[in-house]
């Protein structure tokens, strides 16, 4: 999964943030990052907590659990967990893009447009992106592999009850698991 790291390089200033730093002067990330400069009467990066290292934990928070989700047995608690999770991912995104967005694009003048933000609900079309979003996201997670629904098992047991390094090695042209 490329996008959890992604996520991590993200969060960087943000955590350098909430460790009272900044990361000006720290080869490589000092010169991708704008943080410690001025921009106005503010710090581009200000020091404290910020909204979108939230953003960055509840979606990979939601990246870890929508695998286990998945292999959940009962229909409707796997549906109903996929799409809370699936929400979540999508908020936390839009909340890490969009302040992302404004303190390393907005501040250095690379882009004027802002993102709206999506801290709390509302109902506004940037919050509409969101809920598609999730829908999309669900869609996604709950979607069959190779056209049948997966058995609900992570611990490579299929519904035939052999692992499948043994349904493999049984493939001798009379025999071929699911």
């Amino acid at each position: 999964m490329v996008l959890a790291p992604l996520l991590l390089v993200l969060a960087l200033p943000w955590l350098a943030a909430e460790l009272g730093f900044s990361l000006d002067g720290v080869p490589v990330l000092g010169s991708v990052f704008l943080t410690g400069e001025r921009v106005g009467s503010l710090a581009a990066v200000h020091h404290g907590h910020h909204h979108g290292m939230d953003g960055v934990l509840l979606a990979l928070t939601a990246l870890a659990l929508l695998p286990l989700a998945r292999s959940m047995r009962a229909p409707a608690l796997r549906l109903a967990t996929t799409v809370y999770l699936s929400l979540q991912l999508a908020y936390g995104l839009a909340n890490a893009v969009q302040d992302a967005w404004s303190e390393q694009l907005v501040k250095r003048g690379t882009v004027h447009t802002e993102i709206p933000s999506v801290l709390h609900p509302e109902v506004t079309l940037a919050w509409l992106a969101v809920v598609l979003a999730a829908a999309l996201f669900s869609l996604v997670a709950l979607r069959r592999r190779g056209g049948r629904p997966t058995s609900g098992r992570t611990d490579g047991v299929e519904q035939s009850g052999l692992p499948r390094s043994e349904r493999l090695r049984r493939l001798d042209g009379t025999w071929r698991g699911e």
